[in-house]
């Protein structure tokens, strides 16, 4: 049977994730999944529009929120069967006020991923 591109694309993040391919256990040690995790991490919290979420070094949105993806990672690995995707926020100090446009993209991924691995998903 011919496997879609975005089933083999699922099935590679799910296992450099630590999640075994359908059938397969993968041992991989936690380190090595701990620094994938900490470089998705780094990747997503990149202020790529120079928003100022990192302009105080030690005490920012970055700093405050470091751990948070590997904690909901563990968490949903462990103990999930089911996850719910909330996104969106009201950007008042723009230069005119608006919604968040980025967000929905990657909640679709993400929904389309956790599907793919067997979660039920509500966004």
């Amino acid at each position: 049977m011919k496997q879609s591109r975005a089933n083999r694309v699922a099935r590679g993040i799910a296992r450099s994730a630590g999640s075994p391919a359908p059938g397969r256990r993968v041992a991989r040690p936690k380190l090595e999944r701990s620094l994938i995790i900490d470089r998705l991490e780094r990747i997503i919290t990149q202020d790529i529009g120079g928003r100022g979420l990192a302009i105080d070094p030690t005490d920012n949105l970055v700093t405050r929120c470091r751990g948070n993806l590997q904690r909901a990672a563990r968490h949903i690995a462990e103990e999930g069967s089911a996850v719910a995707i909330v996104t969106g926020f009201y950007a008042g100090t723009a230069r005119r006020p608006t919604i968040e446009t980025d967000g929905p993209c990657g909640s679709l991924a993400l929904v389309w991923l956790l599907a793919k691995l067997g979660y039920s998903v509500t966004l």
